[in-house]
């Protein structure tokens, strides 16, 4: 993996470009006894921050693939809306 952070930071410098280590996530996505021995990522740059769940393009994605925590995202907007539409 720090092979790959490692050409991700070259082409992101050729391109004029920065990693934001305030904004990048790591998760490691597979059933907990497969990934839990794993060590968090370290860089001389920085760290990411673990997370269980993050989104991406509009879709959460949970570290053990289910659906549950963007059906609740999902759930809890179309709800907000629907209070608003129904207070009008």
């Amino acid at each position: 993996m720090k092979l790959y952070f490692q050409q991700l930071q070259v082409w992101a410098n050729n391109n004029d470009m920065v990693v934001n280590f305030n904004k990048t996530k790591e998760i490691v996505m597979g059933p907990p006894s497969k990934t839990s021995h794993l060590p968090p990522l370290h860089f001389s740059a920085g760290h990411f921050e673990c997370a269980n769940s993050v989104k991406l393009l509009g879709i959460n994605l949970d570290a053990d693939f289910s659906w549950k925590s963007h059906i609740e995202a999902i759930t809890s907007e179309a709800t907000q809306r629907l209070y608003l539409l129904k207070k009008t």
